[in-house]
């Protein structure tokens, strides 16, 4: 049966969770159509797993290391608090001791043992010593060990306990309790009686000077009842059991825990429940025997704080995590994200466009920077060398077509070389000097007939020779016109082979006026003051062939300085401007090239753009005539403006903006 039990205390609140925020990432249009996984998701599944990993890293420690600390000082307080149950019980019985030393170093108790006197036994020896002292049992004995005077009370009910082992001690008693090598000697435990376990304290008598000889022995016993042992528990405010291991009450599953103790002092601390944890103890009786067990049921508050000590560190850990991702995604976005996106998109849009002219201003200087100016160096570079390739081929390809034109004309013409000698020399010569010689002798004076029979047979074979070399003529004539027609022939598809698709390039209006100087001969550069207008570079970049644009302008620019020669040698001022207009519902910019030369009537305004017309005494008449089929050719067009002579010129360019403008028809006609 329980011998005592105490109310156990309450456990304490768990702390709150904590929140968590999350971050809305958005994939670029460039990530979308590439149809994969971009940096950005990259980066943002890479820092979560990091994340992952190490709040995963710090809870396994949490709970690897941080909560077997607090099982550590779980199983510690449980220890204490057995230790305190067993500091309580041994302090009771050194209570006893003290007690029992009191009457024992006695003289009234001395004189007693020895002459039995009923005035002590009536003035001590009463139901109200029993209660006073909270003892059962009182026990004198002589030195022989027998029993001078005792008894055993039942303090609830007044009734004798009937205690054989100290009424009669047997050899066993007396050698644990009754035998006491000197006069400070206590022998003291638990002893197992019929009734229960109980505190037995034994010291020999004496006088009250401590000096002996010893007349025996007096003992104390205190039952362990379920009411002592429920004051035990209300003192040291544990939820106490007492059980006695002979009661035939005893629960069975505290057999084996108290067969398990083992230890100095024999404690065993044992988790019950996840809420509760068990604490034993075990007391030998006298003989070295187990006798009393000491369990104990404690909530776990610590192992509780612990828990929530851990969880709360697993969500802040989660929280601060989550903070730190979205932190560090918004920096990385900032400077690695972002900047890269856009060096992507722009190399993307260079690769699509193929426009070697656009620029990223990305002023960074970190590896990103370094890469988009790089890159952008690049581009200047490719530019660079794609024009001079662009220029290269052009030149290489008209020296090419003209070295195949003179090529086929000077095979087409060798044959009429020949033809036109072999002409030559049957047009007559000393042979046709004879013959008229012989007509002016024969309508001279009379000769001798054989004379004039002689010159008039030569004459008529002279006229048969004549007409011989006439028909020789006339069919070298014949193919001196076919050959001729062979070498038309070849004009004609060189012609139609001239008008292939130019190369369309986005264009810089500075840069492309700039490479139009160069190709203007020294003479007229030299005679030649250009203006670049602001505007060039305001109006934007432009689609068209670059080295015919140039070609374009530096005929203009030549036409502007050979207007001004024989003016006192001052060279030419050439302004170029440009401003962005519509023709036909598509974007265009005019480009207005104005000079301060000669100027133009009307009726050279009307002819300037004809094949074959100059106002120039040695000019071709071809170079206008070119440029506005040129202009026409690439999707714009030409026109000419001027005040009257001495006015100067203005000469307007039409450039397409978009690159797939609508071209000019098939002939290269000007409009």
């Amino acid at each position: 049966m329980p011998i005592g039990k105490a109310p156990g205390r309450s456990s304490r609140g768990r702390p709150g969770s904590g929140a968590a925020e999350e971050d809305d990432w958005m994939m670029s249009g460039h990530e979308r159509n590439c149809g994969s996984m971009g940096l950005r998701w990259k980066l943002v599944l890479i820092l979560l797993g990091v994340s992952v990993a190490l709040a995963g890293g710090v809870h396994l420690i949490q709970k690897q290391a941080l909560w077997p600390s607090f099982l550590a000082l779980e199983h510690g307080a449980a220890t204490r608090d057995a230790m305190r149950a067993r500091e309580a019980i041994e302090n009771e019985i050194r209570h006893l001791e003290v007690f029992c030393h009191d009457w024992s170093a006695w003289d009234d108790t001395y004189r007693f043992v020895e002459d039995r006197n009923v005035a002590y036994a009536d003035a001590n020896l009463q139901p109200e010593t029993f209660e006073l002292a909270e003892i059962e049992a009182i026990y004198f004995y002589n030195t022989r060990h027998e029993t001078v005077w005792g008894r055993a009370l039942d303090r609830q009910t007044g009734k004798a306990i009937a205690v054989p082992s100290l009424a009669r001690p047997g050899p066993e008693e007396i050698a644990l309790l009754l035998t006491h090598p000197d006069f400070e000697h206590c022998a003291s435990g638990i002893l197992d009686t019929p009734v229960g376990p109980m505190f037995v304290v034994s010291r020999p008598i004496i006088r009250s000077d401590q000096t002996g000889p010893s007349r025996g022995s007096v003992l104390f016993g205190r039952l362990i009842t379920d009411a002592y042992a429920a004051k035990l528990a209300g003192q040291t405010r544990l939820d106490m059991r007492v059980w006695w291991l002979k009661d035939p009450q005893l629960p069975r599953d505290l057999v084996p825990v108290a067969a398990g103790l083992r230890g100095d002092p024999p404690i065993r601390v044992e988790a019950q429940s996840r809420d509760a944890v068990v604490v034993s103890t075990l007391f030998d009786n006298l003989q070295g025997r187990p006798s009393v067990l000491v369990h104990m049921t404690e909530p776990r508050e610590i192992a509780a704080r612990g828990r929530a000590a851990i969880r709360f560190a697993a969500v802040s850990t989660a929280v601060a995590g989550l903070l730190a991702l979205v932190a560090a995604l918004g920096l990385l976005q900032r400077a690695v994200v972002s900047p890269i996106l856009r060096l992507t998109r722009h190399v993307v849009e260079v690769s699509r466009s193929g426009d070697l002219s656009a620029r990223l201003p990305l002023h960074r200087n970190d590896e990103v920077g370094t890469l988009a100016k790089t890159f952008d160096e690049m581009l200047g570079k490719l530019a660079e060398a794609r024009r001079r390739l662009l220029d290269q081929s052009f030149r290489s390809g008209r020296a090419e077509m003209a070295a195949g034109v003179l090529h086929n004309v000077r095979n087409a013409l060798s044959p009429v070389v020949v033809r036109v000698d072999a002409a030559r020399r049957n047009a007559g010569g000393p042979r046709l000097e004879a013959v008229r010689k012989a007509v002016a002798e024969l309508g001279g004076p009379a000769g001798s007939a054989e004379r004039r029979e002689m010159l008039a047979r030569f004459v008529g074979l002279g006229l048969d020779e004549l007409a011989e070399a006439s028909g020789n003529v006339q069919r070298d004539l014949t193919q001196v016109g076919d050959q001729l027609g062979v070498v038309q022939r070849i004009l004609a598809e060189q012609d139609s082979q001239s008008h292939a698709k130019p190369v369309i390039e986005k264009l810089s209006l500075v840069e492309v006026s700039e490479q139009a100087l160069d190709l203007m001969p020294r003479l007229a550069r030299e005679s030649v003051e250009p203006g670049l207008d602001p505007s060039l570079n305001e109006v934007g970049p432009v689609h068209a062939p670059r080295m015919l644009v140039a070609q374009v302008f530096a005929n203009l620019l030549t036409n502007a300085a050979q207007a001004r020669q024989g003016s006192n040698g001052r060279p030419a001022h050439v302004d170029l401007r440009a401003e962005r207009e519509e023709l036909d519902g598509k974007p265009f910019v005019q480009v207005a090239v104005t000079d301060d030369g000669a100027g133009m009537d009307s009726a050279t305004l009307a002819r300037v753009f004809e094949a074959g017309f100059s106002t120039k005494g040695q000019g071709s008449g071809l170079g206008l005539h070119w440029s506005a089929n040129t202009a026409y050719a690439w999707g714009g067009k030409m026109a000419a403006e001027s005040a009257g002579p001495g006015q100067g010129a203005t000469f307007r360019v039409w450039l397409p903006v978009d690159a797939d403008p609508t071209r000019g028809d098939s002939d290269g006609h000007a409009v």
